[in-house]
């Protein structure tokens, strides 16, 4: 297998697209780090993973837009895994307005969750 053994960190992994390619890179032998600013749901994501793949799957809450949550979530990887061999970007948000409708506070969300969180990571 092409990722047997390899640590994959997946963004946006409590639901969705990130959770399933969680369980996919599992399913196919990697450790995978799950991070979602939503702390429950990535919590019980990583623990069904590890359980139906025997793999490692290890959970952090994180927002992808704060610069600090994404180096202290790296620097935890480092400590426990010592790389990261694989990063999914799959955080994302949509809330469609109208564009006439569309204020600069839901404009910042969508920019810092969509590009400003995968520039922080990459």
């Amino acid at each position: 297998m092409l990722i047997e053994d390899k640590i994959a960190l997946i963004t946006g992994a409590a639901q969705g697209l990130g959770r399933g390619i969680a369980e996919v890179f599992a399913s196919e032998g990697a450790h995978v780090v799950l991070c979602d600013i939503n702390e429950e749901g990535v919590r019980t994501a990583a623990r069904e993973i590890a359980l139906k793949t025997g793999r490692k799957a290890k959970a952090f809450r994180m927002d992808v837009s704060k610069k600090q949550e994404v180096q202290a979530v790296v620097e935890a990887v480092d400590r426990e895994f010592g790389r990261i061999d694989i990063l999914v970007n799959a955080a994302g948000v949509i809330k469609p307005v109208p564009f006439l409708e569309l204020d600069e506070e839901n404009w910042d969300w969508h920019f810092n969750v969509n590009v400003k969180g995968p520039f922080l990571l990459s």
